[in-house]
């Protein structure tokens, strides 16, 4: 089946320019009259845009058409993002060995790390707020798994995708990333008739290629039983919209998405049993848009996404357990074309829920015995490692903006922006029941023991089977982990305001100026974030423009750290020292410890230069951004016994991002067809001090051995969306109903960080300091990729269209680092898609 599937991409990309010119010779036989690229017959749009979409310094902009014909295979906002030079990836973001998962992915923007950014769904931030690096590690006890995003959006919903990464508005804060905006559609068609569309994919394992690094990562796909290689997966997405406008002043839409995926394993149990696991992704959406009268509308967003998950931990018995997170969004906005201003409002109220239902709740290990058996080693394990929790949020937000009138004095012109918000938010983490984890039992009883108590009962927590030296003299549970039920609430009300000012001298000079505050009643710290750009257009107008920047950006408050601050007081050590024993509680497992509104909120300071330019209708900009990072919250050690962690603002990092792109202003013909082009580039150089807010693994040492020689911490290089070189190019070309979209990408190589202890004679003092650790580099070389979408379109008033995606076409074997270990990234990729519109 792979064979067939390669053969047909390359026999489209062989014979499509003499099957195109066949086609428009046939055509033109048919109607001489007719030139060009024979129009087919083309639907109404969801959306159309007023307003020409313009990419400028720091803004870039993918419309429905880009977000159709991306190579992608999860049709996730991160897939979408490849393109973007200043936009990086998680080094494992194309893992082969989790190819089966369909969440979106993390991603970085300007250096700053995945949970920075500000992602938004229309007027709703859909960032988590609760536990963004949780990672999909969903058997730890007191948290649950967790990603930058809360939600799972169908790219196939959204009309617009939008990526402000420099010179962001005043409007825009909590970030000191970038701000991503997804846009759902409204309807602009004609009165009275219903359109819609249904589309469906299929990918899997058998139309995947795996191109093993050595024989040791051969072996871990053939056993099958580890989530981390995946060898047998299916995945499979459906979605349908339909919309379209009942009278002239109110457009209608409606859409409904789900993606599936089937991951097929094995327990690593003697018996082998399936422990499949699934994954589902649901999206649905209604959009409703009612013109009041010339001068007055209001819009509705209502959104429910999901995020599902169903796992087994495979070496345990019995560990069936499932994840949920939800995301209930409505959002209400009115604009109003005044006299003086344009005034919109919005009220958005956004509700999520993250559950885990656990099968057991309990997790006992045992020394293997005649009745303990199921295990593949000395210890077998059953229940589950994971506790029931939930996690629940909810907040609202209304936000005010008035768009002035600009003020024109001969050649000088002045536009005022100004804006407020005021917010609640309000989570809590809860553990729905008591639960309790048994560690491995000691020896006990040099005569046996027949697990009966005092009282003639027989302790559940007793294997009279357990034998040493051939000699039969049992187990039993003296010392276990008691994790309480109960919950943290937290609440915060919020509130900003801002200015932006756009000033224009004649035709060459343009300057914003804006100015943002924010506060809010838990950390009591109001921040003040100006902003200021100019461009300056030499032959006044936009064939040439210059352009200067200096911002600065605050990210969100330690809202989340407060949230999780006291779950460690919930679970106790206990201990006995003979089944007759009542258990005892020995003492608290200490956690951080640390006011929250000690914490200062993360900035970075941000300095642009960039010029964009038209020429040979080519439009290309070349931009150099610099951030320098303060105040980042990130956690340390405080003593090893107790173990108590806690968290400071000395996390910093900096990053240099040189950048350029090229694009087709218009569309030109070639060999019978018409074709865009855009090329996009970039080098970055980022240097911080930490991996994320929740590394445990961080050492307060001042100065480390790096290469050979004495480097202050922080002078470590980056180990994750830190990729020093990439770039893309992107071909759309259009054959009558035939679309082709190459894109070509080339990532350099990674470094990666090998770190050990010195030996107690080796270790030194330097500048009052104890040097203890010691790190090498391990570097791996590029990647390039080629990844292909071809797209065919039948019918006229109903259309079929027949899709294939292929993701490195060339089958190129590419390796990636997970600390210091080498693994494989996914090999040549097929997914089959139908649309079907009317």
């Amino acid at each position: 089946m792979k064979s067939s599937l390669s053969l047909l991409s390359a026999s489209i990309m062989i014979l499509m320019p003499n099957w195109a010119n066949a086609q428009e010779v046939a055509a033109e036989k048919a109607a001489p009259q007719t030139t060009g690229i024979m129009p087919s017959v083309v639907l109404p749009a969801v959306y159309v845009s007023s307003v020409p979409r313009q990419n400028d310094i720091g803004r870039t902009y993918y419309d429905a058409e880009k977000l159709q014909n991306t190579p992608a295979i999860n049709r996730t906002i991160t897939e979408m993002l490849k393109q973007h030079p200043n936009v990086q990836f998680d080094r494992a973001d194309q893992a082969a060995g989790t190819q089966g998962e369909i969440f979106a992915t993390d991603f970085s923007i300007n250096g700053a790390l995945q949970y920075d950014n500000q992602i938004l769904l229309n007027n709703a931030s859909i960032a988590n707020e609760i536990n963004p690096v949780g990672g999909d590690n969903s058997f730890a006890a007191d948290k649950l798994p967790g990603s930058a995003q809360t939600a799972t959006i169908n790219t196939a919903l959204l009309c617009e995708l939008s990526v402000l990464d420099s010179n962001v508005s005043a409007e825009y804060g909590g970030f000191v990333g970038g701000v991503v905006k997804a846009k759902t559609c409204v309807p602009k068609t004609a009165t009275g008739k219903i359109y819609g569309k249904i589309s469906y994919d299929y990918t899997s394992s058998d139309w995947t290629k795996y191109n093993y690094v050595n024989a040791s990562e051969l072996e871990d796909f053939d056993k099958n039983n580890n989530i981390n290689y995946q060898k047998d997966f299916k995945k499979q997405g459906l979605s349908a919209t339909v919309y379209g406008k009942p009278t002239n002043n109110l457009g209608l839409s409606l859409s409904l998405s789900r993606r599936l995926s089937d991951i097929y394993l094995k327990a690593n149990l003697p018996d082998a049993r399936a422990y499949n696991q699934q994954r589902t992704a649901d999206n649905a959406m209604l959009d409703a848009e009612y013109q009041i009268n010339a001068n007055n509308s209001v819009k509705l967003n209502l959104s429910y996404t999901n995020n599902g998950s169903l796992r087994y931990q495979p070496n345990v018995a019995d560990s069936k357990h499932t994840v949920d997170q939800q995301n209930y969004i409505v959002d209400l906005s009115f604009s109003h074309d005044l006299p003086n201003f344009q005034l919109k409002h919005a009220l958005v109220y956004k509700q999520e829920k993250q559950q885990r239902k656990v099968s057991s709740d309990e997790y006992i290990s045992w020394r293997k015995s005649a009745a303990k058996d199921w295990g593949v080693g000395t210890a077998v394990n059953e229940g589950t490692t994971g506790t029931p929790l939930e996690q629940n949020g909810n907040s609202w937000q209304y936000q005010l903006k008035a768009a002035f009138n600009p003020y024109e004095n001969g050649r000088f012109s002045h536009q005022m922006t100004v804006g407020a918000s005021l917010n609640q938010q309000q989570a809590d983490w809860r553990r729905t029941s008591d639960y309790y984890w048994y560690f491995i039992p000691e020896i006990k009883g040099a005569n046996g023991t027949d697990c009966q108590r005092a009282d003639g009962s027989i302790d559940k927590y007793c294997d009279s089977t357990y034998e040493r030296n051939n000699k039969t003299v049992g187990q039993y549970h003296t010392r276990r982990t008691y994790y309480q039920a109960g919950a943290i609430n937290l609440k915060q009300l919020g509130w900003s305001a801002f200015t932006q000012h756009k000033l224009t001298f004649g035709q060459r000079l343009t300057v914003n100026l804006g100015l943002r505050y924010d506060d809010d009643n838990m950390t009591k710290k109001a921040t003040i974030a100006p902003r200021f750009h100019l461009t300056y257009q030499p032959f006044a107008n936009s064939d040439l423009a210059l352009t200067l920047g200096a911002n600065r950006y605050y990210g969100r408050n330690a809202f989340n750290l407060s949230l999780q601050d006291g779950i460690k007081n919930f679970a106790w050590d206990q201990r006995r020292t003979n089944l007759d024993d009542n258990w005892q509680t020995i003492g608290n497992l200490t956690g951080a410890r640390i006011a929250r509104n000690a914490l200062k909120s993360p900035s970075t300071d941000e300095y642009v230069a960039g010029i964009t330019a038209k020429a040979y209708n080519t439009n290309w900009q070349l931009q150099y951004t610099r951030r320098n990072y303060q105040d980042q919250i990130r956690q340390y050690r405080v003593s090893t016994t107790p173990l108590v962690w806690a968290y400071d603002n000395l996390g910093k990092s900096q990053s240099d991002i040189y950048s350029l792109t090229l694009a087709s202003a218009k569309p030109f013909k070639l060999f019978g067809g018409e074709h865009e082009l855009s090329l996009g580039g970039s080098y970055t150089k980022t240097l911080r001090n930490f991996n994320d807010f929740d590394d445990s693994t961080l050492r307060d040492d001042p100065y480390v051995l790096y290469q050979g020689r004495v480097v202050e911490h922080t002078d470590l290089p980056a180990v994750n969306y830190n990729q020093p070189w990439r770039a893309t190019l992107s071909i759309h070309s259009r054959f009558n109903r035939l679309s082709l979209n190459n894109q070509l990408s080339y990532r350099a190589g990674q470094i990666g960080l090998a770190k050990s202890t010195l030996p107690a004679d080796k270790q030194f003092d330097h500048a009052g300091s104890v040097v203890r650790q010691e790190y090498s580099k391990k570097r791996m070389g590029g990647v390039v990729n080629w990844d292909l979408n071809a797209r065919y379109e039948f019918g006229g008033a109903y259309q079929l269209a027949l899709g294939l995606t292929a993701k490195n076409l060339l089958n190129r074997k590419s390796q990636y680092l997970s600390g210091a270990d080498v693994r494989s990234e996914v090999g040549r990729q097929y997914l089959a898609q139908v649309d079907f519109k009317f």
